[in-house]
């Protein structure tokens, strides 16, 4: 069994055997893992705030099943710069099947809102219809 050590002593025997470690590195150590981790973070807090704030983005305003191979759909576009967008369009059945698809492409002009009509042709009767995707 070892014999028990004052409390310091035992950092008194390490210091000793391996020599102390000096200050200033302690520092700079300590200073770049400082300065890495508020890099990190502030590259990660740009990732998030500009892949939550999308360029273009678009909503379903109505959908209408005008027959059985066809729906007329209405979507709320909102792009930030004058850039052409496309957006995906999608019709299901009731059995949740895709039964219509269609690439909207709204052209080149003002940015801000703007209301699209399209009309989707499908399979078969459509009980729904969503906007997939806009870029």
């Amino acid at each position: 069994m070892s014999q028990p050590t004052e409390p310091g002593g035992e950092r008194q025997t390490l210091q000793e055997r391996y020599g102390a470690r000096p200050a200033a590195s302690r520092r700079v150590t300590v200073t770049l893992v400082s300065v890495v981790a508020a890099l990190a973070l502030g590259w990660l807090g740009w990732a998030a705030w500009s892949q939550a704030t999308p360029d273009v983005s678009a909503a379903l305003r109505s959908f209408d099943v005008v027959s059985s191979h066809e729906v007329q759909v209405v979507i709320d576009v909102h792009r930030e710069g004058g850039d052409a967008v496309r957006c995906d369009l999608s019709a299901q059945a009731d059995d949740h099947s895709v039964v219509g698809e269609d690439d909207v492409v709204v052209p080149a002009g003002d940015q801000g809102d703007l209301r699209v009509s399209v009309t989707l042709r499908t399979s078969r009767r459509a009980t729904i219809a969503t906007v997939d995707n806009c870029r």
